[in-house]
């Protein structure tokens, strides 16, 4: 008898973003991979309607979820709902707990807890006055989504020169009045950015995202929503990934070693992604940790897992192995 599996996705809205329809390609692409692996599929969306998606996983009777609910509503700070609903049902899924989706998933949280264990991470502010709040005079800082992926409201203008606590206080509630959503304020470090992806603890050569024409030595370098997302924007058409470097060894090694920290430290199962940026002298910080990222053919994740020699759906295994079936 073939096992069923439930592909589990946000349903999209009525007004997707380019971001949000992403989630399509993934279902896709994983469906297909199960399907080479031996399985039989049903694809489910996950929407607020829980009794109803709650039947349609139910009905399938499914030996376990894959998991791509990326939120709902496209509303990020509620990853965790789908799943909790799996846990309720006591189906397995993959990737992430609730419980690590929750902490890596609200970036002041994860920050709290990197600094807590000695990973390092830019020092930050919030609007709430929590004592870890650190502003440091001169410095410039980048007000990001507390809970949004996706760089959502991330732009070269996110980057502030504020004069005070006060005054950078005051440009995040700005931010948070504009998108309706939660913000907070990161030292700025002008330097370069890596990533290191990680299917079932294994990791995958890291990568450079790489900043060119359009930016110059002195200009902002944010990965934002335009270079992720909108074709034919300068942003898009003067970044992109390499895998080769030379002289900076070591640092790769601190990274390398951070990153097993880190899933180690959130708990972390399925598959990864840890971000750094490394300041002009050669320190790594973590900015974020990615829990179940976007998995889609050909974008980052499936490049890195490319040049790591595996192939898509011996990723796609690995994953499913790496499942925490407790039920």
């Amino acid at each position: 008898m073939v096992d069923k599996v439930v592909v589990l996705h946000n349903k999209i809205s009525d007004n997707p973003t380019t971001d949000e329809l992403d989630v399509l390609d993934q279902v896709k692409d994983v469906n297909e991979a199960l399907i080479q692996l031996g399985y039989e599929t049903a694809i489910v969306p996950f929407s607020f309607d829980l009794n109803k998606a709650m039947e349609d996983i139910k009905n399938e009777n499914p030996k376990f979820v894959f998991n791509l609910v990326e939120g709902m509503d496209n509303d990020g700070q509620l990853i965790t709902i789908a799943p909790s609903i799996l846990d309720y049902l006591k189906i397995p899924y993959t990737g992430c707990t609730k419980e690590s989706m929750f902490i890596t998933s609200n970036k002041v949280l994860t920050k709290k807890m990197m600094k807590s264990n000695c990973i390092p991470t830019a020092e930050w502010v919030t609007t709430d006055g929590a004592k870890d709040n650190v502003f440091l005079n001169g410095e410039r800082y980048i007000v990001k989504a507390t809970w949004e992926d996706a760089s959502i409201g991330l732009d070269e203008d996110a980057v502030v020169s504020p004069t005070s606590k006060e005054d950078l206080i005051n440009l995040i509630k700005a931010k948070n009045e504009k998108y309706k959503i939660e913000f907070f304020a990161e030292r700025y470090i002008h330097g370069r950015d890596f990533t290191i992806s990680m299917v079932a603890r294994k990791q995958m050569p890291i990568c450079e995202v790489t900043f060119f024409g359009y930016y110059d030595d002195d200009k902002v370098r944010v990965f934002d929503y335009n270079a992720k997302w909108v074709k034919d924007t300068a942003e898009y058409d003067n970044t992109d990934i390499e895998f080769e470097f030379e002289g900076i060894e070591s640092v790769i090694e601190q990274m390398q070693k951070i990153a097993y920290d880190c899933w180690d430290i959130f708990n972390l199962n399925g598959y990864a992604r840890v971000d750094f940026r490394v300041d002009e002298e050669g320190k790594p910080f973590v900015l974020e940790i990615n829990p179940n990222p976007c998995i889609s053919k050909g974008i980052m994740f499936d490049k890195m897992m490319q040049e790591g020699k595996v192939d898509y759906v011996d990723g796609i295994k690995a994953i499913i192995e790496d499942m925490k079936v407790i039920y």
